[in-house]
C-alpha cells in the first residue's frame, strides 16, 4: 500500500497499511476457511459495509487467543464510525485490491503458493515477476509481490546473494525500497533499476529523503538519452571536481617543510552539455561510475549484436515452408567419436597380441 509523499495525505496510506497488516497478521496466526491470508482475502474482508467490518473486528478483539491484537482491532473498528475518514480509507483499499476480486487472474495466482523465497539463499534461482505497465492494478501487484519476496529473501540465512533487476522500476511502488538501498544490502540484495527519469520518479513516489539516499547508494548509472536539467548540472559539476595541493611558503627556517601546504577542492567542468548529448545519443551511453568517473560505452540494438547474427529474420519476409528441403546443410551433424588416448593404446596392444 503506497503512502502519499504529501504530508496532508500521508495519513490515508498509513491507516490502510495498518489495517491490511493487522488482517494479514491475524489470518496468518489463526487460519480460517472464511478469511484467507492473501490479497483476495483482504478484498473479501474490507470490501464490505463498515458495520460488518466493525462487527468482525470486535469479535476478534474478544477472542482470548488474540489478546495482543485486541486493542488494535477495537481501534480500527472505531474508525468505521467516521464516514468521511472511512471513505478515504475505503477508496484506497478498493483502488489497490480490486484486481484480487473473485475470478481475477491476480486472485488465482495468490490464493495458493508452494514457493518460498528463502530457498533462493541456498539454490540458484531465476525468478520473473511480469505485469502490464499500462495497468495500475498490475503495477500494484508487481510492486507488492516484489517487496514481499525481497523482504523474505533478505531475512533468510544463506550464502547466496540476489541481483534484483527492475525494468521500468519508476512505475512501481515497492514499499521497502528504502531498505533495499540500505539494510537489505547486508542481507544479500544487489539492485539494478531501469528508469525513465530516476530522480523525478523516485522523488514523486518515495520523497526527497529516499532520493538523497539513492544518490549516495548508487554505484553505477547509465544514461541513454539526454538527462534532465538538474542531472546535467550535477554531471558537469562532478566531472571536473578534483582535489588540488597548493604549495605553501615557509616564513622562517624554524617551520617544518610542508607545514604551509593546503589541500583544496576545485571544480572545472570537463563535460559540457554538448559532450553529454554526444555521449548519450545514437548507439552509445554515458556511464557514471561513482568511484571511477565517466565513460562512454557502446550499446547497440540487440539485433545488431554479433551473437545474434543468423538467428533473426525480417518479419516482412515470410519464408516458404519448403525452403528447408533444398538446404544443403545437414540438420544434424554426424556424431564425432573422441577416443581417450590410453584406451586407444590398450586397444592397439590387444589387436597386436591376437
Amino acid at each position: 500500500m503506497p503512502i502519499d509523499p504529501h504530508a496532508s495525505h500521508r495519513w490515508i496510506g498509513q491507516g490502510v497499511r495498518t489495517m491490511i497488516a493487522l488482517f494479514y497478521k491475524v489470518t496468518a496466526l489463526y487460519p480460517s476457511n472464511r478469511w484467507r491470508c492473501s490479497p483476495g482475502g483482504a478484498w473479501d474482508f474490507f470490501g464490505r459495509a463498515p458495520d460488518e467490518i466493525a462487527e468482525d473486528l470486535l469479535v476478534w478483539s474478544k477472542d482470548p487467543r488474540m489478546e495482543d491484537e485486541s486493542g488494535m482491532c477495537r481501534q480500527i473498528a472505531s474508525l468505521t464510525g467516521s464516514p468521511d475518514q472511512w471513505n478515504a480509507y475505503s477508496s484506497t483499499i478498493i483502488e489497490r485490491l480490486q484486481g484480487f476480486q473473485p475470478g481475477s487472474a491476480g486472485r488465482a495466482m495468490t490464493e495458493a503458493n508452494s514457493f518460498d523465497p528463502a530457498d533462493m539463499k541456498h539454490e540458484r534461482t531465476a525468478l520473473f515477476i511480469i505485469g502490464s505497465a499500462r495497468s495500475d492494478t498490475s503495477r500494484t501487484f508487481v510492486g507488492a509481490m516484489t517487496a514481499a519476496i525481497i523482504e523474505r529473501f533478505a531475512d533468510a540465512p544463506g550464502p547466496l546473494r540476489a541481483l534484483v533487476v527492475g525494468e521500468e522500476w519508476g512505475q512501481l511502488y515497492v514499499s521497502n525500497f528504502h531498505e533495499i538501498l540500505t539494510l537489505y544490502r547486508q542481507g544479500g540484495i544487489n539492485f539494478l533499476g531501469v528508469f525513465q527519469n530516476a530522480s523525478a520518479q523516485i522523488e514523486s513516489r518515495y520523497g526527497k529523503e529516499v532520493l538523497r539516499i539513492w544518490k549516495k547508494a548508487v554505484a553505477h548509472t547509465l544514461y541513454r538519452g539526454l538527462p534532465d536539467t538538474e542531472t546535467l548540472r550535477d554531471i558537469e559539476h562532478r566531472s571536473g571536481r578534483t582535489s588540488v595541493m597548493v604549495r605553501g611558503f615557509n616564513v622562517n627556517q624554524n617551520q617544518v617543510n610542508g607545514s604551509g601546504d593546503s589541500l583544496s577542492e576545485q571544480s572545472c567542468p570537463l563535460l559540457q552539455v554538448e559532450d553529454i548529448r554526444l555521449a548519450t545519443g545514437g548507439e552509445s551511453a554515458l556511464l557514471d561510475s561513482r568511484d571511477h568517473g565517466f565513460f562512454t560505452v557502446a550499446v547497440p540494438e540487440f539485433w545488431e549484436r554479433p551473437e545474434m547474427d543468423g538467428l533473426l529474420r525480417d518479419v516482412r519476409l515470410k519464408p516458404d515452408k519448403y525452403d528447408w528441403l533444398g538446404s544443403t546443410q545437414r540438420i544434424l551433424s554426424p556424431p564425432t567419436t573422441y577416443l581417450d588416448t590410453d584406451v586407444e593404446t590398450i586397444l592397439s596392444h590387444l589387436r597386436a597380441s591376437e
